[in-house]
Order: C-alpha cells, then sequence, then structure tokens
C-alpha cells in the first residue's frame, strides 16, 4: 500500500505562462525538424522556426526565474536546479531521452521495412521482437535495486549509461536479426540501470516537501527528450533514402523511395553519443548513496535540522 504524503499543498498555482512557453519553444522546434527534409534545410520556414525557438527561450528562462523567485512553483524551477544533482539528474535524462526515443523509433523503422537495409517483420512481429529490450530491463532492474544502496548510485548510472551507449553502438553495425536482439537485450540492461539511478538521484537529493515537484520537473525533461528525440530519427529517415524495387506488376518493377542503411546508422551512432554525453553530466554529480556519501549525507542531516529548529 502507497501512504499519502503528508506534504500537502493546495494553494499552488500551475504554471500556466511557462508551460505555453515550453510548449511553443519545443513545437517550433519539433516542426522545424520535421518538415526540414521535405521544405529544405535551408529554405525560410524551417530557419525562421529554428530561429523563433531560440530566441523564445531567453523569455522562457527569465520569466521561469523570476516566478521561482516569487515563491512560484515555476515548471523549470530555478530554485532546485541550483541543486547540482538536481541539474545533473535533468540534464542527463533529457540527453538520454533524446537518443532512447530516437533509436527505439529508428529500430521500429528497421524491423519493418522490406530488406536489404530493413528486416522486413510484420507490425505484431515488430511488436515482439521489442519484447528483447523490456527483457534486459525486467532482468536487471531489480538487481540494481538491490545492489544500489551498498555501491551508491553513480557507479551505477555511469555503467548504465556506458552498457546503454554500447548497445546503440553496436545496433549500428548489427548484421542479421538475431544480433539485433542480443544488443537489443544490452541496451535494455543498460538502460534498466540508468533509470533506477538517476530516479535515486533526484529523489535522496531533494527535501521530501519537493520530491513531488522535482520528480515532475524531472518528467518535463525527460517529455523534452523525446519530443525532440522521435522527429530527429523522422528527419534522418527522411533524409538519407535510397530507391528500392519492393515488387512487380507483370514485368514492370514497382520502385519506392525508402530510408537507407545510412540512415539507421546515424540514428544509432547519434544515440550512443547522447549516453556518452549523458555519461559526462552524471559524472560532476554528488553520490548520495553507499560509502562515499556518508559525510555528505550526515551534513545535509545536519543543516535540515538545523533549519527545523
Amino acid at each position: 500500500m502507497i501512504k499519502e504524503s503528508r506534504y500537502k499543498r493546495p494553494d499552488v498555482r500551475i504554471d500556466y505562462v511557462g508551460a505555453s512557453l515550453l510548449a511553443i519553444v519545443l513545437g517550433m522546434f519539433v516542426f522545424g525538424l520535421s518538415q526540414g527534409p521535405v521544405w529544405g534545410w535551408s529554405s525560410i520556414s524551417v530557419v525562421t522556426m529554428f530561429v523563433i525557438s531560440a530566441l523564445l527561450v531567453v523569455p522562457l528562462a527569465l520569466y521561469e526565474f523570476r516566478y521561482t523567485k516569487a515563491g512560484g512553483e515555476a515548471i523549470l524551477n530555478f530554485r532546485l536546479l541550483s541543486q547540482r544533482n538536481v541539474m545533473v539528474t535533468n540534464l542527463a535524462i533529457a540527453i538520454s531521452g533524446m537518443g532512447m526515443f530516437l533509436a527505439m523509433q529508428a529500430l521500429t523503422y528497421r524491423f519493418e521495412l522490406p530488406a536489404p537495409d530493413g528486416l522486413g517483420k510484420s507490425i505484431l512481429a515488430t511488436g515482439l521482437s521489442l519484447g528483447s529490450l523490456a527483457i534486459g530491463m525486467i532482468i536487471f532492474a531489480p538487481i540494481t535495486g538491490q545492489l544500489i544502496s551498498r555501491v551508491g548510485v553513480k557507479p551505477f548510472a555511469i555503467l548504465g549509461s556506458v552498457i546503454a551507449a554500447a548497445g546503440f553502438l553496436m545496433q549500428a553495425f548489427a548484421p542479421s536479426y538475431t544480433m539485433v536482439m542480443v544488443y537489443e537485450f544490452v541496451t535494455g540492461s543498460g538502460l534498466s540501470m540508468l533509470n533506477a539511478s538517476v530516479i535515486n538521484y533526484l529523489i535522496l537529493t531533494v527535501h521530501p516537501k519537493d520530491m513531488g515537484l522535482a520528480t515532475g520537473m524531472n518528467g518535463t525533461f525527460r517529455n523534452v527528450g523525446s519530443a525532440i528525440g522521435a522527429p530527429t530519427a523522422g528527419s534522418l529517415l527522411s533524409t538519407f533514402t535510397a530507391t528500392y524495387t519492393v515488387g512487380y506488376i507483370g514485368t514492370h518493377p514497382i520502385r519506392e523511395v525508402l530510408p537507407s542503411q545510412t540512415a539507421f546508422y546515424y540514428a544509432f551512432i547519434i544515440a550512443a553519443v547522447t549516453f556518452v554525453a549523458g555519461l559526462i553530466i552524471i559524472y560532476f554529480g554528488e553520490e548520495v548513496l553507499g560509502r562515499k556519501s556518508k559525510m555528505e549525507t550526515e551534513k545535509r542531516v545536519y543543516e535540515v535540522e538545523y533549519q527545523t529548529k
């Protein structure tokens, strides 16, 4: 049974302005990504959307900073983001989330598209083929949960990033369906370690009364990454194409323009790079469990007790 939190703040208002600004920033950027292969990356429309998206980041940041300073619960809360581990976890989850959704989108297309660059699977077979990823998560998530309190959060976060990056890197060179399934399992095991570590990094850093806000903001950063990752994959698959013969009507070949092997290669390489970038960010976080965190934990406990007196 899940116990209700004793920290309740019914007077908190939703940050509608911040949410709207963030939606516009992401919407313009994602729309530009999706239309780049169609309209041309140097077209005025696409460049304009990217420029507007970048410029709107400034008023978004200023508004959220002032909203936080005034005591509001901003969607991008700078009071929490000023804590190292909160910033580290949010940046890491946004970047790795982008890489994960980018790779998953590309992997789904790879399963369904016909040979030679696809695996020619049905929709049902594609869904079942992603089970290897889930099995890796199911096996290693409880193992990570049992060991993380003794070993620490940081080692598992780094290890998970390394394994996930290796899995996506191997996907770029996977020679057969069997090896794709094996590399999926590797990736799933790394993702389970990373996800379990990141959430512990976050909730063991913030005060219990801020836990809901911190996890909600973490979800926002995760959604930002996924919102960028999926259209990035679509953009790559639309940009790097080749013409294939997919059948015949009598003696006349039926040709279609489909994503090439180059598109899948770049998608998985970029995904691997994002997890390496996440690893570098995680390296700057402070340990919150294990032996190395003992002094820091005692310090935080003392500070909390001092503030409550």
